[in-house]
């Protein structure tokens, strides 16, 4: 059974083009980014954000996994 994730997670790091205008990011320290979901809200959580540059996979495990276990309660 597919797993339904109902947030978004946003991933801003240095390298990364802006989806809006393009632009490409370059302001953040060596091995810091801003990765963050939008949703938990809906659960009466606040959202999560990662400041430690991990590849978009982790940063994807380790948010899901946070996502999953607010939804579960």
């Amino acid at each position: 059974m597919k797993t339904k994730y109902d947030w978004i997670i946003h991933i801003i790091k240095n390298g990364v083009p802006c989806a809006c205008c393009g632009k490409v990011e370059d302001g953040f320290i060596e091995y810091a980014c801003n990765c963050h979901t939008h949703g938990m809200g809906k659960y009466g959580h606040l959202d999560f954000q990662l400041v430690l540059h991990y590849s978009d996979e982790e940063v994807g495990r380790i948010l899901n996994t946070l996502g999953m276990r607010v939804k579960a309660g």
